[in-house]
């Protein structure tokens, strides 16, 4: 028996130095490094260790872009109590654009620009700023942001290091929104192009740690009511989940015990609308954070809509139910910054409670020729004019501002509200929840 070992190990042996001298004589030392690696990361269980060794490597590194702004600075801010005078932000910005000076067209892959000496972007930056003085633009808040996209338009988000400026405008959003939210200094989270986005992001992030904490889990599930926006559907779809809906109760908003009855082993996620498209009432965000406590699981409130609005509305002294992070159970909030935000098209966040659930929303890969690569969301690349701008007008409105706004949006909403109970048909019904979504019906004879 053992002679046989001895001709197996001298045979392997024999079989390692002819591959060794091969790969020598091929393709010298590097070669030979590379075989080696090959022939280690094979040996059972290596592998495995290498690759999470790795992607905890990758997403830590990702994680740590997004701790502090530009210039090292750790973010936690609300939004302005004043909206800041147009001179200021438009001083703030030219400061942190000049501060990339040097970062002209010449960044590969993440900056592209037919302008190789950086002339015309200096011609642009010169003719918006003049337009500005001339025309004394300070109150014209749209004018504002299309000056700010202007001044960004060829940034790159993709990686935040290459652009300070872009990762500070990210960062304070965040930080304002989830303040608006009454999120703790824990919250962090992403921008992305739209409350679509922001739901798919939800979705991915608790899949993947259904993946990793209950990996018995082979058909998961998300118990929603009927009335979730379709952009769950699309993430079910996207992501190879499953949306268990439920019906709603007589006055259209979730039905927590029927909720409760569809909670099963393969449940990973529990969701609700704050408020919901159809109807524009909030489901009762209170109770179902209770559930996702009970039974100890993640519970996302799309927000898209209200986000930006019901903050507002509450401090007006408008009587508008707990729908934020103050919700026990509630571990991540979806809100478009697009919407009652005022930013331009393409710009909403999803806000996590903390960045041990939001660690699982990053993509990382390493094994290709082009290094690491790592990103926070759908997209690869992200314009930088779509941040700056959403930065523009949140620290320019300011809460006074936004509140101001909100008051003039209820006092419109009631009127359509009385309009529509004082036309003359028998109306099935017409909303009085303050959420700006005017539901009513028409009963058939």
């Amino acid at each position: 028996m053992l002679n046989v070992l001895e001709f197996i190990g001298t045979l392997g042996l024999l079989i390692f130095l002819h591959k060794l001298i091969h790969e020598l004589r091929n393709g010298g030392t590097k070669a030979v490094a590379a075989w080696l690696t090959s022939c280690f990361s094979n040996l059972p269980g290596v592998k495995v260790l290498l690759s999470s060794y790795i992607t905890n490597e990758v997403v830590g590194f990702v994680g740590q872009l997004y701790k502090e702004d530009g210039i090292g600075r750790s973010v936690m801010l609300s939004i302005p109590e004043k909206g800041m005078p147009y001179e200021e932000v438009m001083k703030e910005l030219k400061d942190l654009k000049e501060s990339e000076a040097g970062v002209s067209s010449k960044i590969f892959a993440y900056k592209y620009m037919l302008d190789p000496d950086g002339r015309m972007q200096k011609l642009q930056e010169d003719a918006i700023m003049m337009f500005a003085e001339q025309h004394d633009i300070s109150r014209n808040h749209q004018q504002l942001v299309e000056i700010s996209q202007s001044m960004f338009m060829n940034e790159n988000a993709l990686n935040p290091v290459a652009f300070p400026s872009l990762r500070k405008f990210e960062l304070e959003c965040l930080s304002m929104t989830a303040s608006m939210l009454n999120a703790d200094n824990k919250a962090c989270g992403s921008l992305t192009s739209g409350g679509t986005e922001s739901v798919l992001m939800a979705v991915k992030t608790y899949r993947d740690m259904a993946r990793k904490y209950k990996p018995h889990i082979t058909k998961p599930e998300v118990v929603a009511p009927i009335s979730i926006h379709p952009a769950f559907e699309k993430a079910a779809g996207y992501f190879n989940l499953t949306i268990v809906h439920t019906d709603l109760t007589g006055s259209y908003v979730a039905d927590v015990d029927k909720m409760e009855k569809a909670i099963n082993s393969n449940t990973i996620l529990i969701a609700a609308s704050a408020p919901s498209y159809p109807h524009g009432l909030l489901d009762p965000i209170e109770s179902i954070g209770e559930l996702a406590v009970k039974y100890n699981l993640p519970f996302h409130v799309d927000a898209c809509y209200g986000g930006f609005m019901l903050p507002w509305l509450e401090k007006l002294g408008m009587n508008i139910p707990c729908f934020d992070f103050r919700c026990k159970g509630v571990t991540s909030i979806s809100a478009d910054l697009h919407k009652f935000g005022y930013t331009p098209k393409g710009a909403s966040a999803v806000i996590y409670k903390n960045e041990d659930i939001r660690k699982h929303q990053l993509f990382s890969y390493t094994a290709w020729p082009g290094g690491l690569f790592g990103s926070t969301s759908m997209a690869g690349t992200r314009s930088g004019s779509t941040m700056a701008a959403a930065w523009v007008t949140l620290k320019h409105l300011g809460q006074d501002g936004y509140m101001k706004t909100a008051k003039k949006l209820q006092e419109t909403t009631q009127l359509l509200i009385e309009g529509v109970a004082n036309i003359q048909v028998r109306q099935a019904c017409v909303s009085s929840q303050s959420t700006l979504i005017v539901r009513f019906g028409i009963k058939l004879e």
